[in-house]
């Protein structure tokens, strides 16, 4: 009895211990916070689940002037940020949040490390299908992985990149989207040509070309296959 009761004691503060401790790891991978940071203030909206934040980012307006945009940006990114470090055990916010976080004009190139962080933490994520028919359950992490390649090349880590982009091409296989995992692969290809392996980017580019010659075709995946197509002719006469 005593045993049982002591157990029952402790799954509730090893529970708030872990979400402790995973906060404080989600605090340090954003850091330093960009310098305007303190010069932005955080929406006033309630973001406790995934509905919550999908219409606070569809209600923001993001057009006008650079200024207007500008603004409208940073507060998204501050107020979503807090709002995953206020629900960190929740995944719906966590990776939506930080997928949603990459924005124009925010002169700040220190997402890398929240990218990984995110994408370490929750690997097996599923994106909720009831809002898209069309979707898959592991486009979100599709487009994290294309997001998280902008930041990584920006560091040259792009021999990383592509260790970890395979990693989850082969982890939730048949879980993208053609046209998400497409990119995926295009983002690959362009790594490989950023550390100067033309050769395996060449490769890469056929690749995707045989993968999905015969996929249905949206408007985003007609123009992978075109840009590979363009790509590889380029390549083969530059070198």
């Amino acid at each position: 009895m005593l045993v049982a009761l002591l157990i029952t004691l402790a799954v509730p503060s090893y529970k708030y211990y872990s979400k402790i401790m995973l906060s404080k790891k989600f605090e340090k991978a954003l850091s330093p916070l960009p310098q305007w940071w303190d010069e932005v203030e955080a929406s006033n909206v309630r973001i406790s689940n995934y509905d919550e934040l999908l219409s606070y980012w569809q209600s923001e307006k993001r057009c006008c002037s650079r200024e207007e945009i500008e603004h409208t940006n940073r507060q998204f990114f501050k107020t979503t940020y807090i709002a995953i470090i206020n629900n960190i055990n929740n995944p719906d916010i966590v990776m939506n949040g930080v997928n949603l976080m990459n924005l124009s004009y925010l002169d700040y190139n220190g997402l890398y490390d929240l990218q990984i962080l995110a994408l370490d933490t929750y690997p097996k994520y599923n994106k909720p299908l009831n809002k898209c028919a069309n979707c898959k359950t592991g486009d979100v992490i599709a487009s994290m992985l294309e997001d998280l390649h902008s930041s990584m090349a920006k560091l040259k880590l792009n021999t990383e990149y592509i260790e970890i982009a395979n990693k989850f091409l082969k982890s939730r296989d048949g879980e993208m989207s053609d046209y998400y995992e497409a990119r995926v692969y295009l983002t690959i290809a362009n790594s490989y040509r950023y550390d100067g392996n033309i050769s395996d980017a060449i490769k890469t580019h056929e690749y995707i070309i045989n993968k999905y010659k015969s996929a249905h075709k949206s408007g985003s995946l007609t123009n992978t296959l075109n840009n590979s197509k363009r790509e590889i002719q380029r390549l083969k006469q530059e070198h």
